[in-house]
C-alpha cells in the first residue's frame, strides 16, 4: 500500500505557487536562456541589468533587500 500511496503523491500536480503573468512567453524564453547560459553569462547579464558590480558584489539597490 506504502508503494501506492508514493505512486499517487508523485503523479498528483499541484498548481504552482507562482500567478500567471501577463509576459509568460518572455519569462519562458528567459527561463530557457538561464537554464542553458554559462555562469560566465548570467553573471554579464546581472551586471548589465545593475544587480551586480563587474567585481561580483551586490549593487547598492539590491544590498538594502
Amino acid at each position: 500500500m506504502a508503494d501506492t500511496t508514493a505512486k499517487t503523491r508523485s503523479t498528483v500536480r499541484r498548481p504552482s505557487p507562482v500567478p500567471a503573468h501577463a509576459n509568460a512567453a518572455t519569462h519562458a524564453k528567459v527561463m530557457q536562456w538561464l537554464n542553458k547560459a554559462s555562469s560566465g553569462d548570467v553573471m554579464k547579464a546581472s551586471v548589465k541589468a545593475g544587480v551586480y558590480k563587474p567585481d561580483g558584489s551586490l549593487t547598492e539597490h539590491y544590498k538594502k533587500r
